[in-house]
Parts: structure tokens; sequence; C-alpha cells
């Protein structure tokens, strides 16, 4: 059974969901892939909206609290070539950051797509104020002891570094200014106008 999750989503989730939801009713029933889907809040989340569509969860494991109907594949994206059919829109959040080679898996992602299809990819980018801060006081950023913590940092020039190495175009960015306290006294269109100082999280939107 659906979970019920609309309003009981953080601040960064609903900013998320709602981006999705844009592109996602671009599309007449689109066929959708979310990778690295978790406990399938996505679905979860489409299904109380009431959208049409086909929708296949892909992850490393299979979360306990997976509910949604939508079919789930076990996938190890480090060895991947080909996700199981073509779609037009495959979801990826937060998930490349964590893999041996996103170049590859981004490549992945571009066979697996139907002309004009779309990726709707999110990537923390490390290299934001607070974060060197924290390297310079720590000497790290997350705690190096930790299997699941990511095997790749990125900043903003990377993404761009990735998307060349594709044929993919690239159609929007966004930046997802953190809710760090140290950053509350700075102006709003300061943090915009420089997203590689203040921004912790970019969603880019990929064409085939």
């Amino acid at each position: 059974m659906t979970k019920k999750i609309l309003g009981k989503m953080d601040k960064r989730k609903t900013e998320l969901l709602n981006q999705i939801l844009y592109y996602v009713n671009t599309f007449e029933r689109p066929f959708i892939a979310d990778v690295g889907c978790m406990d399938g809040w996505l679905f979860d989340a489409l299904n109380e909206y009431g959208i049409e569509y086909h929708g296949v969860g892909f992850d490393i494991v299979k979360h306990s609290g997976y509910t949604a109907p939508q079919r789930h594949i076990l996938t190890d994206l480090n060895s991947t070539k080909r996700l199981n059919q073509q779609y037009d829109i495959i979801v990826c959040s937060e998930v490349l950051e964590h893999l041996i080679n996103p170049l590859n898996t981004l490549k992945t992602f571009e066979r697996s797509l139907k002309n004009r299809g779309l990726i709707l990819l999110t990537l923390p980018l490390e290299t934001h104020l607070a974060s060197r801060l924290k390297i310079l006081l720590t000497g790290h950023i997350h705690n190096p002891l930790d299997p699941t913590n990511h095997k790749r940092f990125f900043q903003i020039s990377d993404l761009y570094n990735l998307i060349g190495h594709t044929n993919l175009d690239l159609v929007e960015i966004f930046y997802h200014i953190g809710g760090n306290r140290m950053y509350k006294p700075v102006p709003k269109v300061l943090k915009q106008e420089f997203p590689e100082t203040f921004a912790h999280v970019a969603f880019i939107v990929l064409q085939k």
C-alpha cells in the first residue's frame, strides 16, 4: 500500500519533488525509472498526487520501507551497462557520489533513455563554504570509517565536465542553498549569485 507522505517531507525533499513534478507533467503517462529509490518516497508522492505514469525503482538493496506498488529491481550501478528498458524520465537523486565511476553510470542512463527523454539528477556539492571550514577543522567532510560515505566529491565544474563527456544536452541547472546557520546573514541575492560558495545541492536536467 502506498504511504501517505505529502506534508511530511522536509523542505529540501519538497523542493525536489516540485521540480520533478514540473517535468513529469510535460509527458503523457511517462515511463519513469527512480534510480536509488530507497523507500520509494517518489512513487508514493506521485501516487498520492494521482499522477498517471509507469514506474520502476532501482537500488542496490530493497529497503524495508518500500511499499509502493511499482516494480523494484536490485541493481549495482557500478557494473550495470543499461537499465532494463527505455525510459522517458530517469530520476537519480544523490547517487553518483557513492559510485566508483559516475561517468559510466551517466552513460548507462543515456543508453536507457528514449529519444528526447530526460535525466533529473541531483548531486551534493562538497566545496561550499561550510564544507571547506569543516575540512579545515576536522580534516574530512564525512566520517572516513563509514562505508556508505561518498566516493566522489563534486564541485560545479565537475558537473559540466561529466556532462561534456556524454551526448546529453544540459536543459537547466538549479541550486539548493542549504539551511546552514552561518549563511543566514548572507543576502539571498548574493547566495544565488555565487552558488559555488553557498550551494549544497545541484539539480540538473539533461535531455537525450
